[in-house]
């Protein structure tokens, strides 16, 4: 063994983490959740997490997102040199990390990997010991975790894409109605809340809504 090689076994393992909160979730919490899972998951398996980026309220559908950006330029620009910055990057899930096409969402992963990073998402309740052994034969447990993440993407995907729909289809009937669909009222005029019975309940004030 060479000093390169004994220095990187000594060495602690590290990480850097993700979350996101999308667009139609209301929860303000949702990313202080992920840390905590993540971080939960980085304690016992000994991982040191060496920074985090996050993007609140921004859509997964697209790549477009400042903090996965600055997570994937901090992925380029290490592990250079002979020895490793980081090992990890931690994510609740397949969903966090993104929404796009399962494709293009494993791509992302695969040009980690390319870099010597291993995306994990803690959901799964991986352990790095036994993912790490070759007790298994045939590898049936990383081959559980392969497929449950390849349905995660395909789900994550096909759940916004069916969500854009639904509410295209309600603005599209809200306003056949006459009604309005969303949006501040135009100028000169006020909101009208009305129940399902088209009742008026009262008027609203800028900026106010109705949950």
């Amino acid at each position: 063994m060479n000093f390169w090689e004994r220095k990187e076994k000594e060495r602690k393992c590290k990480a850097l983490g993700y979350a996101r909160r999308s667009t139609e979730n209301r929860q303000e919490n949702s990313i202080d959740i992920q840390r905590k899972a993540y971080h939960v998951y980085a304690e016992k398996n000994d991982i040191e997490i060496i920074a985090e980026y996050k993007d609140a309220g921004v859509s997964g559908l697209t790549d477009d997102r400042p903090g996965f950006k600055d997570l994937m330029s901090h992925v380029r620009q290490s592990n250079m040199g002979k020895t490793k910055d980081f090992d990890y990057i931690l994510c609740l899930e397949a969903s966090r990390w993104s929404r796009q096409e399962p494709d293009i969402a494993a791509a992302y992963e695969a040009e980690c990997r390319k870099h010597g990073v291993e995306v994990i998402f803690v959901s799964y309740n991986e352990d790095l010991n036994k993912e790490d052994s070759e007790s298994d034969e045939f590898g049936d447990d990383k081959l559980m975790r392969t497929l449950m993440k390849s349905v995660d993407r395909t789900m994550s995907h096909k759940f916004c894409r069916t969500l854009s729909k639904k509410v295209f289809d309600g603005a599209k009937e809200v306003s056949e109605q006459g009604f309005r669909a969303g949006g501040a009222a135009p100028y000169g005029t006020l909101r009208l809340e009305v129940n399902e019975q088209k009742e008026p309940i009262g008027t609203m004030k800028p900026k106010q809504h109705k949950s």
